[in-house]
């Protein structure tokens, strides 16, 4: 994404073009362990893994959980290699 951003204007692609990107910034998901840093969870809807790990680094507020609560996890960062989720702007509860 960040390459297209750098060299879209610059290659005249988009030029007279609307363009619409479709992409999710948040996903429910069921907690599996609660970490000193992260949280492991059951996400809802199918990845590539039965369980992704999400960092809590920079949350300046966090919900108690505990394993088998329903959150929503909303992020502004990427899902990296390893599967950890980073950039997380908020946990909150999630409907059951």
């Amino acid at each position: 994404m960040e390459k297209l951003i750098d060299h879209l204007e610059e290659s005249g692609y988009a030029a007279g073009k609307d363009m619409y990107l479709d992409g999710f910034t948040s996903f429910t998901a069921q907690v599996a362990e609660v970490r000193e840093s992260t949280l492991l969870v059951r996400p809802d809807d199918p990845w590539d893994a039965e369980t992704v790990e999400v960092s809590l680094e920079g949350l300046e507020t966090l919900p108690a959980l505990a394993p088998g609560d329903r959150v929503r996890v909303t992020f502004a960062g990427e899902v990296r290699e390893d599967g950890l989720i980073t950039g997380v702007t908020e946990i909150a509860a999630a409907e059951p």
